[in-house]
């Protein structure tokens, strides 16, 4: 552990490799510096996922801890800023970020930092009482995966017998206690 600890204290945070590295390797290739500020940014916080989606692997990879820390997130929230100074939409995403108990407070905090916080989600785990978290949390944008609607064909291609039952039962949920700052897509 203390090896790992001095390594750890040796590579460039989370976000200095995302967002330092990111535009330094940009601007040093002629022409895409000009290309603007970014308009999203996809977090990943983990690569598990208990769906087995025909079009996605994620369900392949092993583990199912977040590949990074609420405090890690943060990190890279408040250094977006020393990059772009506007209102930016943050997807959170990878594997199923409503699996990870600190996802609503990281949209509170993103919402503080005044970006824009998206959860794109497969809605298995929205339950009544995770309706009401979501609701009463700071989340802009609910992004819902729906294939279709029949329930064979959305259960197919996600490989989970009963997810389109939960998808609808989620938006019933999420319906009742939502307000109306909060869009679902």
């Amino acid at each position: 552990t203390g090896k790992n600890k001095r390594l750890q204290d040796e590579l460039p945070s989370f976000g200095e490799l995302l967002v330092r590295g990111g535009l330094e390797k940009m601007e040093q290739k002629p022409g895409l510096s000009k290309a603007g500020k970014p308009l999203f940014c996809d977090m990943i916080l983990a690569h598990k996922c208990f769906f087995r989606c025909q079009m996605c692997t994620e369900w392949k990879n092993s583990g199912g801890t977040p590949a990074i820390s609420l405090a890690e997130c943060k990190k890279f929230v408040d250094q977006l800023g020393e990059v772009v100074d506007y209102s930016l939409d943050i997807n959170i995403m990878g594997g199923e970020p409503l699996a990870i108990d600190w996802v609503l407070p990281l949209c509170d905090y993103i919402v503080e930092k005044r970006y824009n916080p998206i959860i794109s989600t497969n809605a298995y785990l929205i339950d009544e009482k995770m309706a009401k978290q979501i609701a009463d949390s700071h989340l802009k944008v609910l992004a819902i995966s729906l294939d279709g609607i029949n329930p064979g064909t959305h259960d197919a291609i996600r490989g989970k017998p009963g997810a389109y039952e939960h998808v609808m039962n989620a938006l019933d949920y999420l319906n009742k206690y939502r307000k109306k700052d909060l869009h679902l897509v």
